[in-house]
């Protein structure tokens, strides 16, 4: 008797499929459902966070060595003296065109495409006072305004000291603890996740190339490149993240990048900031009071600890003062006579305020502006305001 050949199934001829393809297709849906609902933001660092894990291939060891590897450094060979550059108008932050401890960062940590005229003013206060500095505005994204065309960008391009850059997020992520919190913290889904990206940024970028971290908070009036290393503060017992000079690898820098993931806190957006850089200086240096430190020898604090009225002439509890026009005088003469290298604008305590200053509105901020930052005045004109 012939026996009839019957062929073998496969494996999938043989299961069930229509169980597994429900549940793949429901699984889809509801992966389509939560992209669709995150913000914008929130979709820019769930890309960053699979870019990261695609790069860890190709990356290899060198992303989990971190950045104490020397590996760190292999794609800066930029030199530690000043030099002009011809340079493209816009395009992906090269590590050779930094000078080490020497130049100024602007991190637009918030995703924005363009900076307002208010912001663009502090940037050319910056270059101004600092023409043998390198000024980057980094844009966290490639797709920003044309630059050209841009009412406030395209005026500095007066100052060939300006470069405006773009980074891959993730590529700068990549010592342990700071993977980490990239990644595992959530950080992006927290209401100051703007806050968290930009001290981060800070604390990475000078640990990697030194130099100064600014940010649009900071209106400056004279040159800082005299002061040295420097820590600010606005209150006599706590340091401020901006503005913040300190050169690479700096101690205070290790363990800021070290301590971040623990002390990370999403419902406090000084857990990384001003709160953390004041704790563990006060811990590191073992000192109860930050004005210690202007007695008492620290490796950690190997930095001059200025005196508040450095970049913080006006008070906190004053803020409104300077987007007054009644008491912009006051306000200009505070300044003067405390020799301020800069003025804390008290941005969100001020956000509020429609109106910073124009021709006809002549604000203490725009009194300061006025000799700050000229090009951004004349783009005013009469029909513009600050």
């Amino acid at each position: 008797m012939k026996m009839k050949f019957q062929p073998k199934t496969s494996l999938f001829q043989r299961r069930n499929l229509k169980p597994i393809l429900l549940a793949f297709a429901l699984t889809s849906f509801v992966a389509i459902v939560i992209f669709l609902a995150e913000s914008d933001l929130d979709q820019q660092v769930r890309k960053l966070q699979n870019e990261l894990a695609k790069n860890m291939e190709s990356y290899g060891k060198d992303v989990d060595k971190g950045l104490d590897d020397d590996n760190f450094e292999d794609d800066y060979t930029g030199e530690d003296t000043f030099e002009t550059q011809d340079a493209p108008v816009f395009g992906e932050l090269d590590a050779n065109e930094v000078t080490l401890n020497n130049d100024i960062f602007f991190f637009v940590a918030n995703g924005a495409v363009d900076l307002t005229a208010r912001e663009a003013c502090t940037v050319e206060a910056a270059a101004r006072q600092h023409k043998g500095k390198h000024v980057f505005i980094v844009f966290i994204t490639a797709d920003v305004t044309n630059i050209i065309e841009s009412a406030s960008l395209s005026y500095l391009l007066s100052y060939t000291n300006v470069y405006f850059r773009y980074i891959k997020v993730s590529r700068y992520m990549t010592k342990a603890s700071v993977k980490d919190w990239f990644v595992d913290s959530d950080f992006h889904k927290s209401t100051h996740r703007d806050a968290f990206l930009g001290h981060a940024l800070t604390y990475v970028f000078l640990y990697k190339f030194g130099g100064t971290a600014l940010n649009f908070d900071v209106l400056l009036n004279q040159p800082i490149d005299t002061l040295g290393q420097f820590l600010s503060r606005c209150s006599e017992d706590n340091i401020d993240v901006y503005p913040l000079t300190l050169n690479s690898r700096h101690p205070l820098l290790t363990d800021l990048l070290e301590q971040m993931p623990v002390q990370f806190d999403k419902d406090d957006p000084n857990s990384i900031g001003s709160k953390f850089i004041t704790n563990r200086l006060k811990k590191l240096c073992r000192v109860s009071f930050i004005k210690e430190l202007l007695y008492k020898e620290c490796s950690h604090s190997s930095a001059n600890v200025l005196s508040t009225s450095a970049f913080c002439p006006i008070e906190e509890e004053k803020h409104k003062s300077i987007v007054d026009m009644v008491r912009a005088k006051l306000v200009v003469k505070r300044v003067e006579e405390e020799s301020s290298y800069g003025v804390k604008l008290w941005s969100d305590l001020n956000s509020d305020v429609g109106d910073w200053g124009s021709s006809t509105n002549k604000t203490a901020f725009f009194r300061l502006a006025f000799d700050s930052c000229p090009l951004m005045i004349q783009s005013l004109g009469s029909t513009r305001h600050f």
